[in-house]
């Protein structure tokens, strides 16, 4: 069998192994491709190891890892949560309101449907879009041609 076969059959193990057995896929991908370029590259030990490296980018590794390793401080101590609230009052927390699933970022969050004001905007918006036909946007325009003007809207409109 040809290397490329063999590697792709090896990213699906890796896939498989760390769905099912709940493994970091990351490192076991890294474990997998060393063990793989051990087996198919020719030479000696230590020249299969130097090929090896040569090929990893480390100095991205090296970045990648200590960022995840600055957020995963940041999360702990709490700094991304402290960012996360600061944002919102400086919107005044409307942002939850207009996005829905904005709510994600919050520390004590758990994945749910909108709730209050923003699941009725959000209901009836998709109820709209659903059930519009040229005919009822037509009414929609008429009714809101009639309407009355109010102070706010005059002064909305200026």
């Amino acid at each position: 069998m040809s290397v490329e076969p063999l590697s792709i059959l090896i990213l699906g193990a890796v896939f498989l192994i760390a769905t099912v057995g709940h493994i970091h896929m990351g490192a076991l991908a890294i474990a997998a491709a060393f063990v793989l370029g051990m087996c198919v590259l020719p030479g000696d030990f230590d020249a299969k190891v130097d090929q090896i490296a040569g090929g990893f980018p480390g100095d991205l590794f090296v970045v990648l890892a200590g960022i995840t390793y600055l957020f995963a401080i940041a999360k702990n101590n709490g700094t991304v949560d402290w960012l996360v609230q600061a944002a919102l009052r400086s919107v005044g927390g409307r942002a939850v309101e207009a996005l829905p699933g904005l709510d994600c970022c919050r520390a004590d969050a758990t994945p749910r449907a909108p709730t209050g004001r923003a699941a009725s905007l959000w209901r009836r918006r998709r109820s709209a879009t659903a059930r519009s036909t040229p005919a009822r946007l037509a009414r929609r325009r008429s009714r809101a041609a009639r309407a009355p003007r109010t102070a706010r809207h005059r002064a909305w409109r200026r």
